[in-house]
């Protein structure tokens, strides 16, 4: 279905799911999204329905499948519509495709680490297992606990860190409503290059003022007062520090 809005319109195929903002288009899929800056698109093209071609100024084709076709004819005229003028001839050298990251020595270290601890666990669960039989049960829930205060912790102090950061250095946007998911409001913004993107959240309204990173648009939030983070973050901390005592007493009591 193509939902119209003012500042985006969305495309919502079988596979993929197309965002059209003032200055780009982005194709999201399984692998990742790609970002098609409107400039560097010569014609768009429907030669084949359902599929969607693209033709870039420097003459790649991107070719865009999986989609209705009674929706495909309607949503190339919106592509077409929405073109500017000046193009540019860089064409798909400014096309940014989804790729993997290469593990680094830093993520090796902490993925190095994260094993050594869980090994070093699992081995004392083996051994209350052997020495104390069925107070096994106890260290298996009390690790479990552990992890959630981690789990906890990590999303508290997480929560703050971008607030500060958001706060500081975020650029604020219009975000307009686009529909409902099982997990929020669905509202799309365009960030200052013209590419759009998604923001869910709870709240119910037409028009919400976004602040996102400017290095990383993906990380959002709508206004919210200091107060409501800090009590949000306390919670969450005192509540991990009662898995963190029930974790320990269920993990090492054995030992006490």
């Amino acid at each position: 279905m193509i939902n119209r809005m003012r500042f985006v319109h969305t495309f919502r195929g079988r596979r993929r799911h197309l965002m059209l903002g003032t200055g780009a288009l982005v194709i999201s899929s399984e692998k990742g999204p790609t970002t098609i800056p409107l400039s560097v698109i010569e014609e768009v093209r429907t030669p084949d329905l359902p599929d969607l071609d693209i033709m870039l100024t420097d003459g790649e084709v991107h070719r865009i499948d999986g989609l209705h076709p009674e929706m495909t004819s309607a949503f190339a005229v919106t592509l077409t519509d929405a073109l500017p003028e000046q193009r540019d001839p860089a064409g798909s050298a400014l096309v940014t495709a989804p790729v993997s990251a290469p593990f680094g020595p830093a993520q090796w270290r902490a993925l190095a680490a994260i094993g050594a601890v869980v090994s070093a666990y699992v081995g004392y669960a083996i051994w209350a297992g052997i020495a104390h039989g069925p107070r096994v049960v106890g260290v298996i829930a009390g690790g479990v606990a552990l992890l959630i205060g981690l789990s906890l912790c990590f999303v508290a102090t997480d929560d703050v860190r971008k607030y500060r950061y958001l706060t500081r250095y975020g650029t604020t946007v219009d975000a307009e409503l686009g529909g409902r998911t099982k997990t929020g409001l669905m509202y799309y913004f365009n960030d200052t290059a013209g590419v759009p993107h998604l923001y869910v959240c709870s709240r119910d309204t037409a028009i919400l003022s976004v602040t996102y990173d400017p290095k990383d648009p993906n990380r959002a939030m709508h206004p919210t007062w200091v107060v409501t983070v800090i009590t949000k973050a306390a919670l969450l901390l005192i509540t991990a520090v009662l898995f963190f005592a029930l974790g320990a007493w269920g993990a090492f009591g054995l030992l006490w």
